[in-house]
């Protein structure tokens, strides 16, 4: 099991794009995850969730609103 909060961009520099750091960190995780292994992945904005799909079930999302300007999307991933 993996379970990550990937950085959101704002205070913390992540490069050329939070795209390209998710597709790459999806990449690593399907990676490292065996088949039938699962993973918690928090995101900053629900237009991330898709980007899983490739590589990854989703078997649930949770919302959890942090702040005013801040909601957390949480996915459980499995490895098919």
């Amino acid at each position: 099991v993996v379970v990550t909060d990937m950085p959101y961009g704002r205070s913390t520099y992540v490069g050329n794009s939070r795209t390209d750091l998710y597709h790459r960190a999806f990449q690593a995780l399907h990676r490292w995850l065996p088949p039938g292994g699962r993973a918690v992945v928090g995101l900053p904005d629900e237009q991330y969730i898709p980007s899983t799909q490739e590589r990854f079930i989703r078997e649930d999302a949770y919302a959890l609103r942090a702040h005013r300007s801040l909601t957390r999307h949480f996915c459980v991933l499995r490895r098919p």
